[in-house]
Parts: structure tokens; C-alpha cells; sequence
């Protein structure tokens, strides 16, 4: 399978304080692939390094074939990389219509791109909601939101941190259905979330992180044939 992002041994910083230090990790065209590790071991820091919200100090980010190491998040996305940020990170005094469409773009030229109707298909809710204003939402209907409008600049590959945190079990639900559905189109996803039942049960591969490296890399059923990696690296 082709390399669609690949990390090769990044490191970075905040300040004098060495947040990574060894990150080595691939996404192929198509995969979903899971990023998990206790909380505090660098795996947000790997996503903001990924987007080009932190400079690198070290090691190369691959994506498209392309270095892209320390370019600015407007450049990646242009490229086709979408996130959804921890903490949703809408715009609250836009109403749901004009989140979705601002930055929405086909720059691939796509033959069945994601607009504004597919993406209220993806998530029906929406389209009750078209003229709230973001900070009317709730965290449900956020993170649907946030999704969407990641989906509307129609990436490569989509990056969700913390994909379903302090929601409501019916909705982690939703965001994992549609999840399972847009990996089903053939669309690369790299998820940070706690819920490892799911995570096993749609993902393809995994990635553990402690302390700022890759500890562990291997596939779903690897994964579970090794039952001491979660109290070695996933249990508080």
C-alpha cells in the first residue's frame, strides 16, 4: 500500500522543554490508522506537528510523496490534509451554513466532491440546525460540525484528536458510523480516541506513544493478541 503520510523519526519542542522525541509512523491511502497512548505522551504535540501548528527540531514528515516538514497548516490543507482539533475549535458567531462553506474548496477537482448536501446527509442533525450560530450547538452537534467542515475542503487524509471525548455514548456513535463510512469511500483517517473497542474494531493499524516515541506499531488484531500493551501503555 502507498505511503500517504509518513513520519520519520520527529522531534519537537515546546520551548527548552523536548516534547518528542522519536515519532515514526506511516498512513496508507485508504487505512485508518490509530494514534493512542496515555494522555500526556505527546500524541496531540504529534498532531499540531503533523498540521504545521509546531515547528519540528528533527526527523522528516512525509505527505504526497512531498517534505512538509514546518510548512504552515493553510498549506497542508491546500494539500489535502483536514483536522479536527481537540476541542472543535468552530466559529461560534458563524452560524452552521457558513462554517461548513468557508473554507470549503475541490482543489483536486474531485468527480463527486463533499459539499454542503453531503455533508448534511452525513450527519441529518445539521440540517436542523443550518441557522444556529456554532455556540447554540452542542458538543454532539460541534463535533459534527467540526467534521464536516473538515470534510468540506475534501482532504486526503483526515486527522481527528480526540474524536469522540465527553460526548454522549449515542453520539460517539454517530462520529464512529461515519468514520467506518468514510474509510469505506477510500478516505485515509488518523484518530486519536479513547475508545478502544471501536478503534480496534474499525481501524486498520495502530500507533503507541510513551514519553514522546513510537513504542509499538501494528494492526488491529496484532494488537489484541498482545493483551499486556494496554496495561503496559494504555491503563492509568
Amino acid at each position: 500500500m502507498d505511503s500517504l503520510l509518513r513520519l520519520e523519526a520527529v522531534q519537537a519542542s515546546y520551548g527548552q522543554s523536548r516534547i518528542l522525541f522519536d515519532i515514526s509512523l506511516t498512513i496508507g491511502t485508504g487505512e485508518m490508522v490509530g494514534l493512542l497512548g496515555r494522555n500526556g505522551m505527546g500524541k496531540t504535540t504529534t498532531v499540531r506537528a503533523i498540521t504545521g501548528q509546531l515547528a519540528t527540531t528533527g526527523g522528516d514528515i512525509v505527505f504526497k510523496g512531498r517534505s512538509v516538514r514546518n510548512l504552515p497548516s493553510h498549506l497542508l490543507g491546500r494539500m489535502g490534509m483536514g483536522l479536527v482539533p481537540e476541542g472543535r475549535r468552530i466559529f461560534p458567531n458563524l452560524t452552521v451554513r457558513e462554517n461548513l462553506v468557508a473554507a470549503a474548496a475541490n482543489r483536486s477537482g474531485r468527480s463527486e466532491p463533499w459539499t454542503l448536501d453531503r455533508v448534511l446527509a452525513l450527519f441529518p442533525r445539521l440540517s436542523e440546525r443550518l441557522g444556529n450560530w456554532g455556540s447554540q450547538l452542542s458538543g454532539g452537534e460541534q463535533q459534527m460540525l467540526a467534521v464536516g467542515r473538515a470534510l468540506m475542503i475534501n482532504p486526503d487524509l483526515l486527522i481527528l484528536d480526540e474524536a469522540t471525548e465527553g460526548l454522549a455514548p449515542i453520539v460517539r456513535d454517530v462520529i464512529w458510523n461515519a468514520l467506518r463510512q468514510l474509510k469505506s469511500e477510500g478516505l485515509a483517517i488518523l484518530v486519536i480516541d479513547r475508545n478502544l473497542r471501536q478503534m480496534m474494531d474499525v481501524g486498520d493499524r495502530h500507533h503507541i506513544i510513551e514519553k514522546g516515541r513510537t513504542v509499538w506499531s501494528g494492526s488491529s488484531a496484532a494488537f489484541s493478541s498482545e493483551p499486556t500493551l494496554k496495561g503496559r501503555f494504555l491503563s492509568v
